[in-house]
């Protein structure tokens, strides 16, 4: 029956991702718009308009029209199952339906029931997806803390099998009825915390969206990351390495909260310890009060007294564990090699809404930090170019600013005159050995080798 209703969804007049209707104020938060959206769907009659109102915005529509667009044998089984519910208004879901980047509609639970909510798509969900996307079909790939497994059906095309965990034994049901919904047989749902119900595997990828609302000790929310915020990813980060396969790699994207005044890349180090290769992709910082607007919402979707509770309560425990900011981060894990500590590397990413990292980016940026970490043999011996799809706008004085195109998600970078000059000579030269015989002394060999390693790491070089 969960696949009839797949098929019933695909087969509306459109894809519900399609919908114009999802344009309308995109960029705000959900709760607003929804008597604007539910406006704008009634005054439509077609099948999708319909399986929206109630499925999506919780709008009651007759008994008749919810069997016109689901069929009546599927429409009895989810009146039967409470899936959906009848009262004297109409018809309505108790479940949500969430609509992914890609168009596809999962089920999920209202953010609003707070506790052991089920997420179905979080704003950073597609982001971690596309990053982990392998460009060649793995054996095994992991979706942890998958919620309704949005994620892991993503990232399934790519993957032999995608094995999909999280503590929630609801998320495991909804995320094995999304799988029959989407018609992907390939996803299998486990129970349990973080990497405990796979301790004997070994995958390729692993993907988390980690929960990092940082919540007082005695605080339990389905996004509670931690009295801090960073406490579960940075757990997650700590336990991956044993999963992963020898090439594999572990890539998280979160919201992480900015206390200390260090680089990300310093403070992740020293949590973390010298063992994991890590690459930090760093955006934009989003000021704390973004954050407790957007819980509040979604604790009170209604903006009333719960709300205004929740938004100051959530503003005093950020205040009271000094955090000042929070930064979009992807964080990429690997397992290192020949017993050698790990290498660490920052790429600023670009705040354009299109901007995507995709695996392709993480696996050129990773092979910069490594070779950069490898020691000055190897460093000789590379070829070294701009990586593709940045350019270099140059200024009068000898600097230049680094920019990149469409398809290359780093952010603008300015580069003093000895850096510019040290690219103008790696175009030219066979390998970065080459340009060390020509300096005289050893203060002018450092100076090169310290600039190709400096923008190695920054993601600006790459083999």
């Amino acid at each position: 029956m969960w696949r009839e209703l797949g098929e019933r969804l695909v087969a509306l007049d459109g894809a519900l991702g399609d919908d114009p209707i999802l344009e309308t104020g995109a960029e705000a938060h959900d709760a607003p718009l929804w008597p604007l959206r539910a406006a704008r769907l009634r005054a439509r009659s077609d099948r999708r308009a319909l399986a929206m109102r109630a499925l999506w915005l919780h709008d009651p529509v007759t008994p008749a029209e919810i069997r016109a667009v689901l069929g009546a044998a599927v429409a009895d089984a989810l009146l039967a199952a409470d899936v959906l519910v009848e009262d004297e208004r109409g018809v309505v879901a108790t479940l949500s339906l969430a609509i992914s980047s890609e168009g596809r509609a999962l089920l999920a639970e209202a953010l609003d029931r707070g506790g052991d909510a089920v997420m179905g798509v979080g704003a950073l969900t597609s982001v971690v997806a596309r990053a982990a996307m392998p460009e060649a079909v793995v054996d095994l790939a992991l979706d942890l803390g998958a919620g309704a497994g949005a994620a892991a059906l993503e990232i399934a095309p790519r993957a032999r099998r995608v094995i999909a965990t999280d503590v929630n034994p609801r998320a495991a049901i909804l995320c094995r009825v999304n799988a029959l919904l989407a018609g992907v047989t390939n996803v299998e749902a486990r129970v349990g915390d973080l990497f405990e119900p796979v301790r004997d595997e070994r995958f390729a990828r692993v993907m988390f969206q980690p929960p990092f609302v940082p919540v007082p000790a005695s605080g339990e929310v389905y996004a509670a990351g931690g009295e801090r915020g960073d406490e579960l990813a940075l757990r997650a980060m700590r336990e991956c390495l044993p999963v992963l396969a020898p090439s594999g790699r572990a890539v998280l994207a979160l919201d992480l909260p900015i206390v200390e005044d260090e680089p990300v890349a310093e403070h992740l180090r020293r949590e973390l310890g010298p063992e994991p290769g890590l690459l930090v992709i760093e955006g934009r910082d989003h000021a704390p009060e973004e954050l407790a607007l957007g819980i509040a919402a979604h604790a009170d979707p209604h903006y009333g007294e719960r709300y205004a509770q929740e938004l100051l309560s959530r503003l005093s425990h950020f205040a009271q564990v000094g955090i000042r900011a929070f930064k979009t981060v992807i964080l990429v894990v690997t397992r290192p090699t020949g017993g050698a500590a790990g290498a660490t590397g920052t790429v600023a990413m670009s705040s354009h809404p299109g901007a995507r990292i995709l695996d392709r980016d993480a696996s050129a940026w990773l092979a910069a930090i490594e070779l950069a970490a490898a020691g000055p043999e190897a460093l000789a011996r590379a070829r070294l170019k701009l990586r593709e799809g940045l350019a270099l706008a140059r200024l009068p004085d000898g600097r230049a600013l680094v920019h990149a195109d469409g398809a290359c998600p780093i952010a603008l970078q300015g580069l003093g005159p000895q850096a510019v000059r040290l690219l103008d000579a790696l175009r030219s030269a066979r390998s970065v050995g080459e340009l060390l015989k020509k300096e005289r002394d050893g203060s002018g060999r450092a100076t090169v080798t310290r600039g190709v390693v400096e923008l190695l790491r920054a993601g600006v070089l790459e083999i």
